[in-house]
């Protein structure tokens, strides 16, 4: 069988039973499954602009935003969530006046962590997140994981 050099998977979760049945809170998920990025730049480039429109799609109308970037950098095939984390324009702290005078007053605010993983800081990665997310209150938290295993 052939598979496409990407696809997405979208599961909205709506009610208590899908919860159960899926094993996850009710809301939206992403699976993004790509072969032959580094083989095919214009495979890449198309993916990436068609994974930028799914999550456009997904963001609500609010003003926080946090993106976790999932993994250890120093496993390449694990490193795509601190790689891309490293990447995010934090705009959190850019405020008021300051925000104006770099014509950045319509940004959204956004933070981006990298917390490492278990087998490092003993931590779970869901116990920073849940954590700062009791304590900045984002609207959204965008996840970014390679899921290497």
């Amino acid at each position: 069988m052939c598979y496409p050099p990407f696809f997405f998977l979208n599961i909205i979760i709506t009610n208590k039973n899908g919860e159960r049945l899926i094993g996850k809170p009710e809301g939206k998920y992403i699976t993004v499954e790509a072969d032959g990025f580094i083989k095919n730049p214009s495979v890449s480039d198309a993916a990436i602009e068609v994974a930028a429109e799914k999550i456009r799609e997904l963001l609500p109308e609010g003003e926080t935003f946090l993106v976790a970037g999932l993994g250890n950098d120093q496993i390449t095939s694990d490193a795509l969530g601190p790689k891309s984390a490293s990447m995010i324009l934090a705009t959190r702290h850019i405020k008021g006046e300051l925000a104006k005078s770099i014509g950045m007053d319509g940004m959204k605010s956004v933070a981006a962590i990298v917390p490492g993983v278990l087998g490092k800081t003993g931590i779970e990665s869901s116990e920073y997140i849940k954590s700062i997310c009791e304590s900045i209150h984002p609207e959204c938290v965008i996840t970014i994981d390679a899921l290497a295993a």
